[in-house]
Protein backbone atom coordinates (compact mmCIF):
# COMPACT_ATOMS: atom_id res chain seq x y z
CA UNK A 1 0.00 0.00 0.00
CA UNK A 2 1.45 3.42 -0.88
CA UNK A 3 2.19 5.81 1.95
CA UNK A 4 0.92 8.72 -0.12
CA UNK A 5 -1.30 9.36 -3.14
CA UNK A 6 0.44 12.63 -3.96
CA UNK A 7 2.10 12.75 -7.43
CA UNK A 8 4.50 15.42 -6.16
CA UNK A 9 5.74 12.80 -3.69
CA UNK A 10 6.23 10.26 -6.48
CA UNK A 11 2.88 8.49 -6.58
CA UNK A 12 1.72 7.55 -10.11
CA UNK A 13 5.03 8.52 -11.73
CA UNK A 14 5.06 5.55 -14.15
CA UNK A 15 2.33 6.78 -16.48
CA UNK A 16 -0.27 4.20 -15.46
CA UNK A 17 -1.97 6.05 -12.61
CA UNK A 18 -5.69 5.53 -12.11
CA UNK A 19 -6.09 8.82 -10.23
CA UNK A 20 -3.45 11.18 -11.61
CA UNK A 21 -2.29 10.94 -15.21
CA UNK A 22 0.92 12.04 -16.89
CA UNK A 23 1.51 13.97 -20.08
CA UNK A 24 2.54 10.65 -21.62
CA UNK A 25 1.68 7.05 -20.84
CA UNK A 26 2.97 3.60 -21.78
CA UNK A 27 1.37 1.31 -24.34
CA UNK A 28 2.63 -1.99 -25.68
CA UNK A 29 2.15 -5.72 -26.00
CA UNK A 30 2.94 -8.51 -23.56
CA UNK A 31 5.91 -9.63 -25.67
CA UNK A 32 7.54 -6.31 -26.47
CA UNK A 33 8.77 -3.05 -25.01
CA UNK A 34 6.10 -0.40 -24.37
CA UNK A 35 6.07 2.87 -26.30
CA UNK A 36 5.62 6.36 -24.91
CA UNK A 37 2.33 7.71 -26.25
CA UNK A 38 0.34 10.90 -25.57
CA UNK A 39 -2.02 10.98 -22.59
CA UNK A 40 -2.69 14.46 -21.23
CA UNK A 41 -0.51 15.68 -24.08
CA UNK A 42 -2.24 16.10 -27.43
CA UNK A 43 0.81 14.73 -29.25
CA UNK A 44 4.35 13.63 -28.57
CA UNK A 45 6.69 16.44 -27.46
CA UNK A 46 8.42 18.60 -30.02
CA UNK A 47 12.16 18.44 -29.35
CA UNK A 48 14.55 21.18 -30.39
CA UNK A 49 17.56 20.38 -32.63
CA UNK A 50 19.91 20.59 -29.62
CA UNK A 51 17.57 18.23 -27.69
CA UNK A 52 17.46 20.62 -24.73
CA UNK A 53 13.95 22.05 -25.25
CA UNK A 54 10.85 19.86 -25.09
CA UNK A 55 7.54 21.52 -25.95
CA UNK A 56 4.26 19.83 -25.04
CA UNK A 57 0.78 20.77 -26.19
CA UNK A 58 -2.03 19.68 -23.86
CA UNK A 59 -5.20 17.83 -24.79
CA UNK A 60 -8.06 20.36 -24.65
CA UNK A 61 -11.15 20.09 -22.46
CA UNK A 62 -9.64 17.87 -19.76
CA UNK A 63 -11.16 18.25 -16.29
CA UNK A 64 -9.85 17.35 -12.84
CA UNK A 65 -12.05 15.41 -10.45
CA UNK A 66 -12.77 18.63 -8.51
CA UNK A 67 -14.24 20.21 -11.64
CA UNK A 68 -11.31 22.51 -12.46
CA UNK A 69 -9.90 22.54 -15.99
CA UNK A 70 -6.44 21.23 -16.84
CA UNK A 71 -4.09 23.88 -18.20
CA UNK A 72 -0.39 24.49 -18.55
CA UNK A 73 -0.13 26.10 -15.09
CA UNK A 74 -1.03 22.74 -13.52
CA UNK A 75 1.86 21.05 -15.31
CA UNK A 76 4.26 23.85 -14.37
CA UNK A 77 3.19 23.81 -10.72
CA UNK A 78 3.58 20.02 -10.47
CA UNK A 79 7.09 19.93 -11.91
CA UNK A 80 8.28 23.02 -10.03
CA UNK A 81 7.02 21.57 -6.75
CA UNK A 82 8.90 18.33 -7.36
CA UNK A 83 12.12 20.16 -8.25
CA UNK A 84 11.85 22.60 -5.32
CA UNK A 85 14.32 21.64 -2.58
CA UNK A 86 11.93 22.95 0.07
CA UNK A 87 9.27 20.40 -0.87
CA UNK A 88 11.71 17.53 -0.21
CA UNK A 89 10.08 15.39 -2.89
CA UNK A 90 11.60 11.88 -3.00
CA UNK A 91 11.72 12.07 -6.81
CA UNK A 92 13.39 15.50 -6.97
CA UNK A 93 16.61 13.80 -8.08
CA UNK A 94 14.91 12.70 -11.30
CA UNK A 95 14.65 16.35 -12.35
CA UNK A 96 18.22 17.50 -11.68
CA UNK A 97 18.68 18.14 -15.41
CA UNK A 98 15.55 20.28 -15.62
CA UNK A 99 16.63 23.92 -15.96
CA UNK A 100 13.15 25.40 -16.18
CA UNK A 101 9.51 24.66 -16.97
CA UNK A 102 7.21 27.41 -18.16
CA UNK A 103 3.74 27.95 -19.57
CA UNK A 104 3.89 29.29 -23.13
CA UNK A 105 0.11 29.65 -23.19
CA UNK A 106 -2.85 27.87 -21.58
CA UNK A 107 -2.29 24.69 -23.57
CA UNK A 108 1.49 24.69 -24.13
CA UNK A 109 4.35 23.86 -21.75
CA UNK A 110 8.06 24.27 -22.44
CA UNK A 111 10.68 22.19 -20.61
CA UNK A 112 14.27 23.41 -20.85
CA UNK A 113 17.10 21.06 -19.89
CA UNK A 114 20.62 21.79 -18.74
CA UNK A 115 21.92 19.17 -21.17
CA UNK A 116 20.39 16.81 -23.75
CA UNK A 117 18.68 13.85 -22.09
CA UNK A 118 17.27 11.07 -24.24
CA UNK A 119 15.39 9.60 -21.26
CA UNK A 120 13.51 12.80 -20.42
CA UNK A 121 10.43 11.40 -22.11
CA UNK A 122 10.01 8.95 -19.24
CA UNK A 123 9.82 11.89 -16.84
CA UNK A 124 6.71 13.06 -18.68
CA UNK A 125 4.94 10.06 -17.14
CA UNK A 126 4.72 11.92 -13.81
CA UNK A 127 1.14 12.46 -12.64
CA UNK A 128 -0.22 16.00 -12.86
CA UNK A 129 -2.09 17.69 -9.99
CA UNK A 130 -4.06 20.96 -10.10
CA UNK A 131 -2.02 24.07 -9.36
CA UNK A 132 -4.66 25.23 -6.88
CA UNK A 133 -3.79 22.25 -4.64
CA UNK A 134 -0.02 22.85 -4.78
CA UNK A 135 1.80 25.31 -2.53
CA UNK A 136 5.34 26.03 -3.70
CA UNK A 137 7.81 25.51 -0.87
CA UNK A 138 5.46 23.29 1.14
CA UNK A 139 6.91 19.97 2.28
CA UNK A 140 5.24 17.08 0.49
CA UNK A 141 4.22 15.39 3.75
CA UNK A 142 2.10 18.46 4.62
CA UNK A 143 0.08 18.42 1.40
CA UNK A 144 -3.62 17.50 1.38
CA UNK A 145 -2.92 15.56 -1.83
CA UNK A 146 -1.34 12.79 0.22
CA UNK A 147 -4.74 11.61 1.43
CA UNK A 148 -7.12 13.43 -0.91
CA UNK A 149 -5.63 13.43 -4.40
CA UNK A 150 -7.23 15.35 -7.26
CA UNK A 151 -6.53 14.03 -10.73
CA UNK A 152 -7.77 13.61 -14.29
CA UNK A 153 -7.81 9.81 -14.26
CA UNK A 154 -10.73 7.38 -14.45
CA UNK A 155 -10.96 6.89 -10.67
CA UNK A 156 -11.24 8.94 -7.49
CA UNK A 157 -10.53 7.90 -3.91
CA UNK A 158 -13.47 6.73 -1.85
CA UNK A 159 -11.35 5.92 1.21
CA UNK A 160 -7.68 5.46 2.05
CA UNK A 161 -5.87 3.99 5.07
CA UNK A 162 -2.57 2.19 5.65
CA UNK A 163 -4.37 -1.15 5.19
CA UNK A 164 -6.97 -0.37 2.52
CA UNK A 165 -7.50 1.80 -0.57
CA UNK A 166 -10.90 2.03 -2.25
CA UNK A 167 -11.38 3.65 -5.67
CA UNK A 168 -14.58 4.49 -7.53
CA UNK A 169 -15.18 5.94 -11.02
CA UNK A 170 -14.58 9.66 -11.50
CA UNK A 171 -17.69 11.49 -12.72
CA UNK A 172 -15.54 14.00 -14.63
CA UNK A 173 -13.38 11.51 -16.56
CA UNK A 174 -13.21 12.38 -20.27
CA UNK A 175 -13.03 8.78 -21.52
CA UNK A 176 -15.35 5.81 -21.32
CA UNK A 177 -16.62 5.05 -17.83
CA UNK A 178 -14.61 2.27 -16.14
CA UNK A 179 -16.26 -1.15 -16.34
CA UNK A 180 -15.13 -1.95 -12.80
CA UNK A 181 -17.22 0.21 -10.50
CA UNK A 182 -15.21 -0.37 -7.34
CA UNK A 183 -11.57 -1.32 -6.79
CA UNK A 184 -10.42 -2.34 -3.32
CA UNK A 185 -6.72 -2.78 -2.54
CA UNK A 186 -5.96 -4.62 0.70
CA UNK A 187 -2.60 -5.20 2.39
CA UNK A 188 -1.71 -8.88 2.73
CA UNK A 189 2.05 -9.21 2.88
CA UNK A 190 2.31 -12.98 3.35
CA UNK A 191 2.16 -15.15 0.20
CA UNK A 192 0.30 -18.02 1.87
CA UNK A 193 -2.22 -15.65 3.41
CA UNK A 194 -3.01 -14.16 0.00
CA UNK A 195 -3.44 -17.64 -1.48
CA UNK A 196 -5.78 -18.64 1.34
CA UNK A 197 -7.86 -15.49 0.98
CA UNK A 198 -8.10 -16.08 -2.77
CA UNK A 199 -9.38 -19.60 -2.09
CA UNK A 200 -11.89 -18.26 0.43
CA UNK A 201 -13.26 -15.80 -2.12
CA UNK A 202 -12.05 -12.69 -0.27
CA UNK A 203 -9.90 -11.52 -3.22
CA UNK A 204 -10.68 -11.33 -6.92
CA UNK A 205 -7.00 -11.19 -7.82
CA UNK A 206 -3.57 -11.24 -6.22
CA UNK A 207 0.12 -11.70 -6.98
CA UNK A 208 1.76 -14.96 -5.97
CA UNK A 209 5.16 -16.63 -6.43
CA UNK A 210 5.13 -19.06 -9.39
CA UNK A 211 4.98 -22.29 -7.40
CA UNK A 212 2.12 -21.07 -5.23
CA UNK A 213 0.28 -19.67 -8.25
CA UNK A 214 0.49 -23.08 -9.93
CA UNK A 215 -1.73 -24.55 -7.21
CA UNK A 216 -4.63 -22.64 -8.82
CA UNK A 217 -3.93 -23.75 -12.40
CA UNK A 218 -6.18 -26.86 -12.35
CA UNK A 219 -9.18 -25.09 -10.79
CA UNK A 220 -12.01 -24.05 -13.09
CA UNK A 221 -12.95 -20.91 -11.15
CA UNK A 222 -9.45 -19.42 -11.32
CA UNK A 223 -7.11 -18.33 -14.08
CA UNK A 224 -3.34 -18.16 -13.68
CA UNK A 225 -1.83 -15.30 -15.67
CA UNK A 226 1.88 -14.76 -16.32
CA UNK A 227 3.77 -12.09 -18.25
CA UNK A 228 7.34 -11.44 -19.28
CA UNK A 229 9.16 -8.93 -17.11
CA UNK A 230 12.54 -7.26 -16.94
CA UNK A 231 13.09 -8.70 -13.46
CA UNK A 232 16.23 -10.81 -13.08
CA UNK A 233 18.14 -12.78 -10.47
CA UNK A 234 21.94 -12.80 -10.33
CA UNK A 235 24.44 -14.82 -8.32
CA UNK A 236 27.16 -12.57 -6.91
CA UNK A 237 30.52 -14.00 -5.88
CA UNK A 238 32.77 -12.54 -3.13
CA UNK A 239 35.70 -10.68 -4.63
CA UNK A 240 37.91 -11.16 -1.56
CA UNK A 241 37.79 -14.97 -1.70
CA UNK A 242 40.90 -16.52 -3.33
CA UNK A 243 38.82 -18.96 -5.37
CA UNK A 244 35.98 -16.74 -6.54
CA UNK A 245 38.37 -13.85 -7.22
CA UNK A 246 40.02 -15.99 -9.90
CA UNK A 247 38.57 -15.05 -13.33
CA UNK A 248 38.97 -18.64 -14.51
CA UNK A 249 36.89 -19.92 -11.59
CA UNK A 250 34.16 -17.37 -12.23
CA UNK A 251 34.10 -18.28 -15.90
CA UNK A 252 33.85 -21.99 -15.07
CA UNK A 253 30.94 -21.35 -12.71
CA UNK A 254 29.29 -19.10 -15.29
CA UNK A 255 29.47 -21.78 -17.96
CA UNK A 256 28.79 -24.77 -15.71
CA UNK A 257 25.76 -23.59 -13.78
CA UNK A 258 22.46 -25.15 -14.90
CA UNK A 259 20.16 -22.16 -15.34
CA UNK A 260 17.24 -24.23 -16.61
CA UNK A 261 17.35 -26.43 -13.51
CA UNK A 262 17.09 -23.34 -11.31
CA UNK A 263 14.19 -22.00 -13.38
CA UNK A 264 12.33 -25.33 -13.21
CA UNK A 265 13.09 -26.04 -9.57
CA UNK A 266 12.64 -22.61 -8.03
CA UNK A 267 10.33 -20.82 -10.44
CA UNK A 268 8.16 -23.71 -11.66
CA UNK A 269 9.38 -23.00 -15.18
CA UNK A 270 8.28 -19.35 -15.09
CA UNK A 271 11.51 -17.82 -16.31
CA UNK A 272 14.06 -17.49 -19.09
CA UNK A 273 17.73 -18.38 -19.05
CA UNK A 274 19.98 -15.34 -19.36
CA UNK A 275 23.62 -14.28 -19.23
CA UNK A 276 23.02 -10.63 -18.40
CA UNK A 277 20.41 -8.29 -17.01
CA UNK A 278 19.28 -6.84 -20.37
CA UNK A 279 16.22 -8.77 -21.66
CA UNK A 280 16.12 -10.02 -25.27
CA UNK A 281 13.40 -7.49 -26.14
CA UNK A 282 16.21 -4.92 -26.36
CA UNK A 283 17.51 -6.68 -29.47
CA UNK A 284 21.13 -5.95 -30.32
CA UNK A 285 21.77 -4.58 -26.83
CA UNK A 286 21.33 -8.12 -25.47
CA UNK A 287 23.99 -10.82 -25.42
CA UNK A 288 21.83 -13.79 -24.37
CA UNK A 289 24.46 -16.52 -24.87
CA UNK A 290 27.61 -14.73 -23.78
CA UNK A 291 29.83 -16.48 -21.27
CA UNK A 292 32.72 -14.33 -20.14
CA UNK A 293 34.55 -13.52 -16.91
CA UNK A 294 32.88 -10.74 -15.01
CA UNK A 295 34.46 -8.30 -12.63
CA UNK A 296 34.68 -9.65 -9.07
CA UNK A 297 31.66 -7.62 -8.00
CA UNK A 298 29.46 -8.44 -11.01
CA UNK A 299 26.81 -11.14 -11.42
CA UNK A 300 27.89 -14.35 -13.08
CA UNK A 301 24.48 -15.97 -13.41
CA UNK A 302 21.01 -14.58 -13.71
CA UNK A 303 17.58 -15.82 -14.68
CA UNK A 304 14.66 -13.73 -15.86
CA UNK A 305 11.73 -14.44 -13.62
CA UNK A 306 8.24 -13.45 -14.74
CA UNK A 307 6.10 -13.97 -11.69
CA UNK A 308 2.81 -15.83 -11.84
CA UNK A 309 -0.40 -14.40 -10.53
CA UNK A 310 -3.75 -15.93 -9.78
CA UNK A 311 -6.99 -14.22 -10.64
CA UNK A 312 -10.61 -15.31 -10.41
CA UNK A 313 -12.32 -15.57 -13.78
CA UNK A 314 -15.79 -14.99 -12.40
CA UNK A 315 -15.29 -11.35 -11.43
CA UNK A 316 -12.77 -8.59 -10.88
CA UNK A 317 -9.51 -7.63 -12.60
CA UNK A 318 -6.75 -10.04 -13.36
CA UNK A 319 -3.71 -10.01 -11.12
CA UNK A 320 -0.70 -7.95 -12.18
CA UNK A 321 2.71 -9.52 -12.55
CA UNK A 322 5.46 -8.02 -10.44
CA UNK A 323 8.97 -9.12 -9.46
CA UNK A 324 9.07 -12.45 -7.61
CA UNK A 325 10.59 -10.91 -4.51
CA UNK A 326 11.11 -7.46 -3.15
Amino acid sequence: MPETLNPVAGYANTGKGKINEGLLTLRGTADGLPDLVPNLAAALPKISPDAKTWTVTLTPDVTFSDGSALDSEDVVATYRAIADEKSASPIAGDLVNLKSVEAVDEETVRFTLEAPQVSFGTLLLIGIAPSEKITLGQKVEESTLNQEPVGTGPYVVQSFSPERLVLEPSPTYRGDAPQIKKIVYVVAADDNTRAQRMTAGEFDGTVLPPRLAETFSDRDDFEVVAAKTADWRGLSLPYDNPFTADPAARLALNIGIDREAIIDGVLAGRGRSASGFVPPEYGELTTPTRRSPSTPTGPTRCSRTPAGSAARTESGPRGQNVPLSR
